[in-house]
């Protein structure tokens, strides 16, 4: 082999060598930006959610209970009862989905 064709491989490998290394670390690189970004949106859906408990602790229950009826009732719910309103609550679902 002459002279020319060994530092050509030479260079070759170390190119290769090089590029090798560098998709490794990319590699690396790449996971770690995944988990970063996980963590990020993790981190900003829980804080997302404090905001919104913190408007729906400051709702006035007594509205509501005016509104909706024995919201706060202790006792059991009549099976009639429940079930009239959960064939309310399947009425307006098959009217939302033929809608």
């Amino acid at each position: 082999m002459s002279t020319y064709e060994i530092l050509n491989l030479v260079i070759m490998t170390t190119s290769a060598v090089f590029l090798g290394v560098t998709l490794i670390y990319l590699s690396k690189q790449i996971k770690l930006s995944i988990v970063a970004h996980s963590d990020t949106h993790d981190w900003n859906r829980r804080i997302e959610t404090q905001k919104v408990l913190n408007v729906i602790k400051e709702i006035d229950t007594n509205k509501l209970n005016e509104k909706f009826k024995n919201l706060n009732r202790k006792e059991p719910i009549p099976l009639e009862e429940f079930l009239r309103h959960l064939r309310k609550i399947n009425h307006y679902k098959l009217i939302s989905i033929n809608f």
